[in-house]
């Protein structure tokens, strides 16, 4: 299992420390939790973005059909959800090089 090595200040570690203790444990498993939780929020989070661009371009998309906005107001939300995607893809694919520097 791969080690992530984080230096922090002297009181978060004297916090993160005691409230281990209090809980019964071990530091390593509060941050490992702490980044877990992290992580599945944040994909939640760009989930939910992807579906309320989706949604905004189905009605972007009837709005027009229905002649009540422009073609330009259309595209708009067309190129928002291709901005997105394309921001996504790179992120996977500046992800998958940092792996390969790391030996990953």
């Amino acid at each position: 299992m791969p080690n992530i090595n984080i230096p922090v200040d002297e009181e978060l570690h004297r916090r993160l420390r005691v409230a281990a203790a209090e809980d019964g444990l071990k530091m390593t498993d509060v941050v490992r939790e702490a980044l877990a939780e992290w992580l599945d929020e944040r994909d939640s989070e760009t989930e939910a973005q992807r579906r309320a661009l989706l949604q905004r371009r189905r009605e972007a998309r009837a709005a027009f059909a229905a002649g009540e906005i422009t073609k330009e107001q259309r595209i708009a939300a067309e190129r928002d959800v291709r901005k997105f995607r394309q921001a996504q893809r790179e992120a996977r694919e500046a992800a998958a090089t940092d792996e390969q520097g790391d030996g990953a």
